[in-house]
């Protein structure tokens, strides 16, 4: 699949198949009929569908294309979102984990899970939740972010610097990477100007990264 949403099907049986483009909340934007072999490539016009927009670029996720949450997992999911608006966010977090029992392969489910642990300081919890779900969503890079943030604050800087740079291969403005890998490129002893321009991106999110950057220019040239 390609971003203009374009794709093409391979390997199905022959018949008749009803295509549906969807967010994960279930919305049908459009729809098509796909018949196997005669016509194995579909297309839909993103920029006449209202809701999508259609100046979005970037990877298209495998696992979006191929992974089908269970009814039960998504409907947790989704009552979990709406706890977590309303400021419940212990019951968004048992929510989440009645879902990750359904589907232990729920990406967005093992995400906002991780991102709780994060808060409640179960480091070692958030980097194991927020890991699998960047490895299951790999094109995500909110996911890559957040999983180098965890390895971060679980004082991995090996897996942090991996996950940081992987986010930052897809989004180079993306702050939380930055901000991850330009501490961790610090700790390591490296003040040069990658580390000195991810700690610039970062700077306006995160106060630390704005400290951190005038202590080094107050210290005198970067190595």
């Amino acid at each position: 699949m390609s971003s203009d949403g374009s794709f093409e099907f391979r390997s199905l049986p022959a018949g008749s198949y009803e295509v549906r483009l969807t967010n994960l909340q279930g919305d049908v934007f459009s729809k098509q009929i796909v018949n196997v072999p005669s016509m194995t490539a579909v297309r839909f016009d993103i920029s006449s569908l209202t809701g999508v927009n259609p100046k979005s670029t970037g990877p298209v996720s495998y696992y979006r294309l191929s992974h089908q949450v269970p009814g039960k997992a998504l409907k947790l999911w989704q009552k979990a979102v709406k706890a977590a608006k309303a400021g419940h966010s212990e019951e968004s977090a048992e929510l989440l984990d009645k879902a990750l029992a359904s589907d232990g392969q729920f990406a967005d489910a093992l995400h906002l899970r991780g991102v709780y642990a994060l808060q409640a300081k179960d480091f070692a919890l958030a980097s194991n939740l927020l890991s699998h779900a960047a490895t299951l969503d790999e094109s995500n890079p909110n996911f890559l972010a957040d999983a180098a943030f965890g390895h971060f604050a679980a004082q991995s800087p090996a897996q942090a610097l991996q996950y940081a740079r992987s986010a930052l291969r897809l989004d180079p403005a993306n702050k939380k990477a930055n901000y991850v890998f330009g501490l961790t490129m610090l700790r390591q002893g490296n003040q040069g100007e990658e580390t000195v321009h991810a700690l610039q991106e970062a700077s306006t999110l995160f106060p630390s990264a704005a400290r951190v950057l005038n202590q080094l220019r107050s210290s005198g040239p970067h190595r």
